[in-house]
């Protein structure tokens, strides 16, 4: 795995002293690149202080061998 590209933007400061909470989605898999979308935030997504986008190349994994 690997990652090929990953980009940041600072919406805003973040409040000094606040925990801080991460969201990611994976919003598309190919067969060789996840496409990711997430935010860092103080508890609300809505008020997010940064916000990423990254693309991940992953391994090939075959066939999958659940049953189901």
């Amino acid at each position: 795995q690997a990652t090929l590209d990953l980009r940041i933007d600072r919406v805003r400061p973040a409040t000094p002293g606040k925990d801080l909470f991460g969201d990611a989605r994976m919003y598309r898999l190919d067969r060789h690149v996840a496409f990711v979308r997430g935010c860092c935030h103080h508890g609300d997504p809505e008020e997010a202080f940064a916000q990423m986008t990254a693309t991940y190349m992953v391994a090939d994994q075959g066939p999958s061998d659940e049953q189901g």
